[in-house]
């Protein structure tokens, strides 16, 4: 899975090091992500996607695993909820 990213992604970190971010697709419709991320891949997770910059594109499974993703370009609440509370990521 490749992505152009549009936002940085924003680590939230609990028992988990999880990243939420919005992303274009390869046919650039915007998607939302949830990746799960070993603590030690993701320095370079953080520097593939300064590297890509807004243009460039990351296979983003080469870094963690996608845990929850949707079209759009906001993530639901209810969403956000939910992976917050199964991986006790904290608020």
């Amino acid at each position: 899975m490749s992505f152009t990213p549009i936002a940085t992604p924003k680590p939230v970190v609990g028992k988990v090091l999880i990243h939420e971010f919005v992303a274009l697709d390869a046919s650039g419709k915007p998607f939302w992500y949830f990746l799960s991320i070993d603590p030690s891949r993701s320095q370079e997770f953080e520097a593939a996607i300064k590297q890509a910059g807004t243009n460039g594109e990351i296979d983003v499974t080469k870094y963690g695993e996608v845990i929850a993703a949707g079209e759009g370009s906001k993530i639901p609440d209810d969403v956000r909820e939910e992976v917050h509370a199964k991986y006790k990521v904290a608020a």
